[in-house]
């Protein structure tokens, strides 16, 4: 085609993309909501209703504003306790992609600290020339498109 030109670089999401961390992010939820009182979400419904904007999650659930500070506080502290692992050959793909010279960069609607301190722990971070994470509720990025 003329006029287009060859990609030279590609831009990976960090959860549910690299990291598999639905299951840690559904396990973290529930031991929330039973320590508040509420109710226990299934899989199906947690799936049904989990947004990348957890806002938009809190906010699909129910609950009030007043308690999602509360909520964000507890999913930090209860998440250091999980220990999801990467998706199958996200090491290799990194990897086959740096070797055919494509630049790679992270985003990630995670805390800078959480999505670091993961890099770092599976030795990712040497791949990425640049890392953006999502501290305030403006930021978030757009519902996935597919699973």
């Amino acid at each position: 085609m003329k006029g287009v030109g060859r990609i030279s670089g590609v831009l990976f999401d960090w959860d549910g993309v690299l990291l598999d961390s639905l299951g840690a992010r559904f396990n973290v939820y529930n031991k929330i909501f039973t320590r508040m009182g509420t109710r226990q979400l299934t899989k199906d419904q947690f799936l049904k209703l989990q947004s990348p904007n957890w806002y938009e999650f809190y906010s699909k659930l129910g609950l009030p504003t007043s308690m999602w500070k509360q909520v964000d506080d507890e999913w930090m502290r209860l998440y250091r306790d999980e220990n999801p692992g990467l998706h199958p050959d996200a090491m290799k793909c990194l990897a086959v992609l740096t070797r055919s010279r494509f630049r790679l960069a992270l985003v990630s609607n995670g805390s800078k600290v959480r999505v670091e301190g993961e890099l770092r722990r599976f030795g990712l971070r040497r791949f990425f020339l640049s890392v953006s994470c999502g501290e305030k509720k403006e930021e978030r990025s757009p519902p996935p498109s597919c699973s």
